[in-house]
């Protein structure tokens, strides 16, 4: 099977024309993680507390919501879709083109609304080889992208925690994405994170495309 890359390529979806890149007719920059990872340095400096983590988090939420979106119903891609595994997969490769990480999802079980992806994040790493091991997982941006694509898919608010990370100098990045009101509000990695089930962005339903 043909690569998201390659399918890309073969069906125009990637483009470069007076210095302008598009996907799926959507203006794009392509820029180096160092200068992300400057910002959020930066960003840490000026502000207190989890603001740019929220800021990171909800950004991408947002951006990732409307992207499943875009590509689903603007361009009809839902309708070629037979079951909600395939819309995450597709998703899944779209996160690959656009150079977040290779990805696999070892649990992926919408009985139970319970997803986990391990991912070989290029944040994560291009963080441990410029500062050294993280005491945290540092992937806001990975976290608040599935937890967006879940929430499209799903019909729910939904929230996702990194609970692995390559930062921390383990293996993979692992993201858990659920439901808000699936996750145990006592878990101790859910406290250190609640902001991510605090209401930031918009009602995404009603944004236009």
């Amino acid at each position: 099977m043909p690569s998201i890359v390659e399918k890309a390529l073969r069906f125009d979806a990637l483009k470069h024309e007076k210095g302008e890149v598009t996907l799926w007719g959507h203006s794009c920059l392509i820029n180096p993680i160092i200068g992300v990872l400057v910002r959020d340095r930066l960003t840490d400096q000026l502000v207190k507390g989890d603001t740019r983590k929220k800021i990171d988090y909800f950004s991408e939420k947002f951006q990732a919501y409307m992207g499943v979106r875009i590509t689903g119903e603007k361009f009809g891609y839902s309708q070629t879709f037979k079951s909600k595994k395939d819309l995450l997969l597709f998703s899944s490769g779209q996160s690959d083109l656009l150079g977040y990480g290779s990805s696999e999802w070892v649990r992926m079980d919408f009985q139970n609304e319970h997803f986990i992806l391990h991912m070989n994040c290029s944040y994560a790493k291009v963080y441990k080889a410029t500062l050294g091991l993280s005491k945290e997982a540092v992937d806001y941006w990975n976290a608040g992208a599935w937890a967006g694509v879940l929430e499209y898919i799903l019909g729910k608010k939904t929230a996702c925690i990194e609970t692995s990370c390559i930062a921390k100098g383990q293996p993979y990045c692992e993201f858990v994405v659920r439901p808000m009101d699936k996750w145990n509000k006592k878990d101790p990695l859910v406290k250190a994170n609640k902001f991510v089930f605090e209401e930031v962005v918009p009602d995404l339903g009603k944004v236009r495309l």
